[in-house]
């Protein structure tokens, strides 16, 4: 990990793209900045781990993150894989708790690390950022509540169609921005498992596989496969 020395602007320039930012006032944004680092970190650093002291705000203006729950018997299990711009664990921060999770870089990431003590003096004179952050953490709860409902009743061919429909949104182009083993682990699936689902939907006509990159060729065939599961 390497703390940057930007040049004016640039740390204003990466929270104006994260959402939860976008109604802070020009006077806020300064301040928030000035208290704020921004780092380059490499594959495989670390954000934050599991179990330390949630003293900053991760905010990830480039690059890729899994987030992992470390299990019984020293198991990862994904929990979450984001890309930038966006937040990684506000609540913890916001709650001063620990990180009930690890955070791993996937690729080279942008970030700006926000101390917890300067989020807190913002949100008390902005409680709209308040209603922001907390509709962010929401969203994402939403999402993992829908996961590990999928995890118990769907097949896996069915959980690999929502989540490209769900990534790709109204594109055709699906970056993975992580390994296939921790697609599977973030799906609930064996590697294998996966590896299956992906050739059924090739099979299909519904997608084509290169590497980390699936492209949509046929979104009705996905949208049949949710609606059969």
């Amino acid at each position: 990990m390497k703390t940057l020395r930007p040049r004016p602007g640039v740390i204003e320039s990466h929270l104006d793209r994260i959402p939860a930012f976008v109604g802070l006032s020009p006077s806020d944004r300064s301040v928030m900045a000035g208290r704020a680092l921004l780092r380059l970190y490499a594959p495989g650093e670390r954000l934050f781990e599991q179990g330390h002291p949630a003293d900053a705000l991760f905010c990830v203006a480039a690059g890729a993150v899994r987030v992992v729950v470390l299990q019984p018997g020293g198991r990862e299990k994904v929990v979450h894989l984001m890309t930038g711009p966006g937040l990684v664990a506000e609540v913890p921060v916001m709650m001063g708790e620990e990180f009930p999770a690890t955070a791993v870089c996937n690729e080279e990431c942008t970030v700006v690390a926000v101390p917890r003590r300067a989020l807190l003096e913002l949100v008390r004179r902005d409680s709209e950022l308040a209603l922001r952050l907390l509709a962010s953490s929401m969203t994402r709860l939403r999402q993992l509540t829908g996961l590990l409902a999928d995890h118990g009743e769907r097949s896996a061919v069915v959980r690999l169609a929502s989540f490209l429909v769900g990534a790709a949104g109204p594109e055709s182009e699906v970056n993975l921005h992580a390994a296939k083993k921790d697609v599977a682990s973030y799906l609930g699936l064996q590697p294998e498992s996966l590896s299956r689902a992906l050739g059924v939907l090739k099979k299909a006509g519904a997608i084509e596989v290169a590497d980390q990159d699936i492209r949509i060729l046929d979104r009705s065939a996905l949208e049949r496969a949710l609606a059969e599961g």
